[in-house]
């Protein structure tokens, strides 16, 4: 369930699709016998049919207020959203919702318990994040309440060490370190204490993967193991380093992506890798990996670099084999936002550890630059924001 600012209807259910009488049927009434003691509504979307059912909502529900039928018939659905029509319709019926909390069903499901849409509203009616907290608080405490417990986090419905959580994390302790409120570190503590056994062995972590992308979480345990001195997040830190001695490279030292993805270079992949490895670096006294640290942003620029644009594409295979790369440059098609992103805050996350002495860093300095002006020449004037494949 999600929280909207709107007082007048508590609770607004969408059912984003449906395909039989039946189902359909079952889903609405399941809503309906819900003991909800709040003001709510029923919209109902796309009817994806072959069985006549949005003449029996029609029929059936045309003396109860609460239910909304907001696509007509099965081919205005299609004439209105030719392309990707079932998310542009979740967008529709979430621009029609007018609840205070909207929840989501599809039209093949239904709900049992009877105090389920009560109980979910009584308690993130007790949860609502103060709108006199600053805004990093506040989206702290939202994902705190939207996943209780911490591994939950990025939707995970099980146990997974992720880059998703270590870069959540990881912000949340910056918060932390800002304002103070204890339970913010706990809770980032908790994913830690779950994730990393007594030996320092990560629970789903597995180093022949050779996946850069693990690497990442890595970053919030050097707090971790700052603030409780607890031994295991040293051995997991350890770990996730010792991966570096022996994954695989190309033969100018730049990292695989991943062992699955031969030969490949990714901007993202900078990001993952390269800040952990060089903070590792700054703490364990060792100078001799600052020069391979830096390869890795100059490296993949090299790769990576369109001169007709100043931009960086999204990934390299020097091998050339793979379907997606040029020809002659191996690059991949296009420059995509994110990877940039990704790529600029290697940088700013990796440059704090490296020694202004180090050589190379002056020409680390180079591409950020570059990436600042080009990022900036390339923002959309009357939005204020990109596209996510800036090269068209």
């Amino acid at each position: 369930m999600m929280q909207r600012p709107d007082e007048n209807i508590k609770l607004s259910c969408l059912i984003t699709n449906y395909n039989q009488i039946s189902w359909i049927g079952k889903a609405v009434d399941s809503i309906l016998e819900q003991d909800i003691r709040y003001p709510y509504e029923i919209l109902i979307g796309d009817d994806g049919s072959s069985d006549g059912s949005l003449e029996f909502l029609r029929e059936k529900y045309k003396d109860k207020d609460q239910v909304r039928i907001l696509v007509q018939d099965r081919d205005a659905g299609v004439k209105q959203f030719p392309n990707w029509r079932h998310s542009r319709l979740i967008f529709r019926l979430l621009d029609e919702a007018r609840g205070e909390y909207v929840s989501i069903l599809d039209g093949d499901d239904y709900y049992c318990d009877k105090n389920h849409f009560q109980h979910k509203i009584e308690l993130l009616s007790a949860q609502k994040v103060s709108d006199k907290q600053p805004w990093s608080v506040r989206m702290v405490e939202s994902e705190m309440i939207r996943c209780p417990e911490s591994w939950q986090l990025d939707f995970q419905p099980k146990l997974k060490w992720d880059y998703c959580h270590g870069l959540e994390l990881q912000a949340m302790l910056d918060v932390y370190d800002t304002y103070g409120d204890k339970k913010i570190f706990d809770y980032a503590l908790a994913y830690a204490d779950t994730m990393i056994h007594n030996d320092g062995s990560i629970e789903t972590y597995k180093l022949h993967e050779y996946n850069i992308d693990r690497l990442n979480s890595g970053k919030f345990l050097f707090r971790i193991y700052e603030q409780t001195k607890d031994e295991k997040y040293k051995k997991a830190i350890d770990l996730l380093r010792s991966q570096l001695d022996t994954h695989p490279r190309n033969e100018d030292g730049g990292f695989w992506h991943k062992k699955v993805y031969p030969n490949q270079m990714w901007l993202d992949g900078i990001y993952m890798g390269a800040p952990f490895y060089a903070e590792y670096a700054f703490r364990n006294n060792r100078v001799q990996d600052y020069q391979d640290i830096v390869n890795q942003f100059i490296t993949v620029a090299r790769h990576t670099y369109d001169p007709k644009n100043g931009l960086y594409r999204h990934a390299c295979d020097v091998s050339r084999k793979e379907r997606w790369a040029d020809p002659v440059p191996g690059q991949s098609q296009h420059s995509w936002g994110r990877a940039m992103g990704w790529y600029a805050m290697a940088f700013v996350d990796a440059m704090d550890f490296i020694p202004k002495h180090e050589a190379g860093r002056d020409s680390m300095l180079v591409i950020l630059n570059n990436i600042a002006a080009q990022v900036k020449r390339i923002q959309d004037p009357k939005t204020g924001l990109w596209y996510q494949v800036l090269d068209k």
